[in-house]
């Protein structure tokens, strides 16, 4: 009985909508300039190229003069999400289109864009569905939703931070070596040693991803998180991934 009591408060508790409403339209904001262009961007080549490799046998081809619809019908699904109208169907059509795209070519594939096509899916099942509008709005009796939605982006990120920390680990580009540093930036490790950047990134994002799964940390992890995200926007330059992460942490503060 008790353990169904603590279930039920953990998971299923109503919390405060605009909470993943602000998070809706920050994916939103990330899908309209970032994710769809690439995305369009990948049919293009599909369409051009004649040889394919496709992630499963039996994914149906991507007709032929279909490149703009769909690229239009995917604007139009991420402009309702980002207004909050149809949110939940909005999100698993993007969700759905993405995924397609993905197994249409093996080079089409990303762990940053399969991220964000977890994220869209998990808003096509949630319940936060008030407008954007109705966030500017000072209404005290604001609508409420599950919580389990929040709790599964938020463990989302911890096991995207965690294994692409393993991965630095056993990677001769990370590692001690910090080879990847040597030779994406050449001024900076001048000042400091390649291997102790490669230590340091190694070591937040193993830190990060243990700290997001314990509420006494977040205070020192979320700020910690958005300079990390940020200074993968400054130096890398501009990827979806830096963005989705600012975007889950609205779901700490």
């Amino acid at each position: 009985m008790n353990t169904s009591i603590r279930w039920e408060s953990f998971w299923f508790k109503q919390v405060p909508g605009y909470r993943l409403a602000c998070f809706r339209v920050a994916v939103a904001a990330t899908t309209i300039i970032f994710v769809i262009p690439r995305l369009d961007g990948a049919i293009h080549s599909y369409l051009a190229s004649s040889f394919h490799t496709p992630m499963l046998s039996w994914i149906p081809p991507l007709p032929a003069h279909t490149e703009r619809a769909l690229a239009l019908a995917e604007y139009a699904a991420a402009a309702c999400l980002l207004l909050g109208f149809l949110p939940r169907l909005s999100a698993g059509f993007l969700a759905a289109s993405g995924l397609y795209i993905f197994l249409l070519d093996t080079r089409h594939y990303s762990h940053w864009g399969q991220f964000h096509l977890i994220l869209l899916a998990l808003l096509a099942c949630s319940k936060a569905r008030f407008s954007l509008l109705r966030l500017f709005q000072k209404d005290k009796a604001l609508p409420t939703c599950e919580a389990w939605p929040e709790h599964l982006i938020r463990l989302q990120l911890s096991i995207l931070l965690f294994y692409t920390a393993l991965d630095k680990v056993f990677s001769p580009y990370w590692g001690t070596s910090g080879m990847f540093f040597t030779y994406e930036f050449d001024a900076l490790t001048r000042r400091i040693a390649p291997s102790l950047l490669s230590s340091a990134t190694i070591g937040l994002e193993f830190f990060l991803a243990m700290s997001f799964l314990f509420r006494p940390l977040w205070r020192m992890a979320v700020p910690l998180g958005f300079l990390f995200a940020a200074a993968l926007q400054f130096f890398i330059g501009p990827i979806t991934f830096a963005w989705d992460f600012m975007a889950v942490l609205i779901l700490f503060l």
